[in-house]
Parts: structure tokens; C-alpha cells; sequence
């Protein structure tokens, strides 16, 4: 079930775990759809996320594939589109890149 306007992680630990590569899990399908819209490392991905804003929380929903989880939808303006960023913790507790995406 989907809910509007309130994230289930604290963002800025979020970011916190991002920021450390030993901490960091990035899907493959986030990496593709950054680098589609120009982001080319994960790195460059990393620092748009430590933008983010809590603010920008667009709704928080079911972990289709990790039953019990939760992932928290970001929508944020970039100079030329608007981005769809996921985010997630991790059972052992790493910061997750779920969907990077063009809106």
C-alpha cells in the first residue's frame, strides 16, 4: 500500500549510508536509467541524492520484491527534467539506489 507525504527512512541517514561505498548498494537498473538521463558514475548519482530534500518525498511503498520493506519515492527537479529516485535501507542496514529515473 502506497502512502503520500511521509517517507518511512530518515533521509538524511539515507544519505549518510550512500555516501560511503562500503555502506552503498546501487541496482543495475537504477545505474542504466541514471546513466540514460546523464549521470555517468555512481558517484555523480550519489551527490544528486545528497540534494534530495525531504520536502521532495513524493509517497513511500511495499518492497515488490523484498516483502516487509519499504522504499521511499522522491520526485526532485533537475535543470532540464524531473527525476523519480527510490531509496530503500537494506536488511544489513546499506542505503539502497532503487530507480534513478526521468520523470
Amino acid at each position: 500500500m502506497d502512502h503520500y507525504g511521509k517517507a518511512t527512512y530518515d533521509l538524511n541517514e539515507i544519505k549518510k549510508l550512500l555516501d560511503d561505498p562500503k555502506t552503498r548498494i546501487i541496482t543495475r537498473l537504477s545505474r542504466q536509467e541514471a546513466v540514460s538521463v546523464g549521470y555517468a558514475s555512481e558517484d555523480d548519482m550519489v551527490e544528486r541524492v545528497q540534494k534530495l530534500k525531504e520536502s521532495e518525498i513524493y509517497k513511500t511503498m511495499d518492497a515488490k520484491k523484498k516483502p516487509g520493506l519499504m522504499q521511499d519515492v522522491y520526485r526532485t527537479a533537475d535543470p532540464n527534467f524531473n527525476l523519480y529516485i527510490k531509496l530503500q535501507k537494506a536488511v544489513r542496514g546499506e542505503g539502497v539506489i532503487i530507480q534513478f529515473k526521468k520523470v
